[in-house]
C-alpha cells in the first residue's frame, strides 16, 4: 500500500469514527429529551375539601400514559403549596418503579401528611403533576386545587391521626404495639399499605393491642386503623430489620 492510499484509508477511519460519535451523540440527546417529554396525565387527585392537621389524608388519584410507547419508571408524584412559599410536599412517600402501557389509564392510593411545614391553617392552593424521576412534566398537566386547612378534629373532617388515640413506638421491628390513651379502646381491625398504596396485611389486634409485622418489608408503611364508633385513623410507621 502506497503513503497516499494508507493516508486515504486512515481519513476514511476517522470521518467514521467521527460520524459514529455524532450518531451516538444524537442518540443519547434524543434519549434525554424522551425522558423528559414523559406523556405523563393526572386525571384526577380526590382530596377533600376540608384537611385537618396532625392527620394523614388517604387520595386516590389516576395517571394515563399518552403516548403509544411503554413507559417504565420511577414514579413521583409533585406536591407543591403555592400559598406556603412554594413548599414541595412528599406525598405519604408515593415513590416506586411502574410500568405503564401505550395510552394505560392506572388508579393509585397515597398519603398526605397534614402537618404545618407543608400546609398553613385557611385555605391553601396547591399544584399537583405526576413524573419519572424527579423531572417535572410541562404544567399543563398539573392540577391546582384549593383546600381548607382546620385544627385538628378527630370526629368530624377527614380521619384524624392515630396519635390522638394511641401511643406507637415507630420506627418498630417486629410487633406494633397500640398502647391507648385516655381509656380508648385498641383497633378493631387494622389495614396495613405500602407507600404506594399496596395493602400488605389486614388483621385484627391480639389481646395486648399488637400486631406482627415481622413478616412485611422494610420501609415507609402506612396503617389505618378501625377503632370504636366507626372512627379510622391513620398513622405513617417506619419499619426496620435493625
Amino acid at each position: 500500500m502506497s503513503v497516499n492510499q494508507a493516508i486515504r484509508v486512515r481519513k476514511k477511519a476517522l470521518l467514521f469514527k467521527v460520524l459514529f460519535m455524532v450518531l451516538l451523540g444524537f442518540t443519547i440527546q434524543s434519549s434525554t429529551l424522551r425522558a423528559q417529554v414523559q406523556g405523563l396525565q393526572l386525571n384526577y387527585f380526590n382530596l377533600p375539601d376540608t384537611i385537618y392537621f396532625q392527620s394523614l389524608v388517604p387520595v386516590d388519584f389516576s395517571i394515563t400514559n399518552t403516548t403509544d410507547s411503554n413507559l417504565l419508571g420511577n414514579l413521583k408524584i409533585n406536591f407543591l403549596n403555592e400559598t406556603l412559599n412554594n413548599v414541595e410536599a412528599p406525598l405519604g412517600g408515593f415513590e416506586a418503579i411502574q410500568f405503564f402501557a401505550p395510552l394505560q389509564e392506572r388508579s393509585f392510593t397515597t398519603f398526605i401528611p397534614v402537618e404545618p411545614e407543608y400546609f398553613i391553617e385557611g385555605g391553601n392552593t396547591v399544584v399537583i403533576w405526576p413524573s419519572f424521576v424527579g423531572q417535572p412534566i410541562p404544567a399543563v398537566d398539573s392540577i391546582r386545587i384549593t383546600v381548607f386547612v382546620g385544627e385538628v378534629n378527630g370526629v368530624s373532617g377527614n380521619p384524624p391521626s392515630l396519635l390522638n388515640f394511641f401511643h406507637i413506638q415507630n420506627p418498630v421491628l417486629n410487633r406494633i404495639f397500640f398502647k391507648p390513651k385516655h381509656g380508648t379502646a385498641i383497633p378493631e381491625f387494622v389495614t396495613i399499605f405500602d407507600a404506594s398504596g399496596r395493602v400488605l396485611l389486614q388483621a385484627v389486634p391480639s389481646a395486648d393491642g399488637s400486631i406482627d409485622v415481622s413478616q412485611l418489608p422494610d420501609g415507609i408503611l402506612f396503617i389505618q386503623a378501625q377503632l370504636e364508633n366507626d372512627i379510622s385513623g391513620y398513622f405513617k410507621l417506619i419499619k426496620t430489620s435493625q
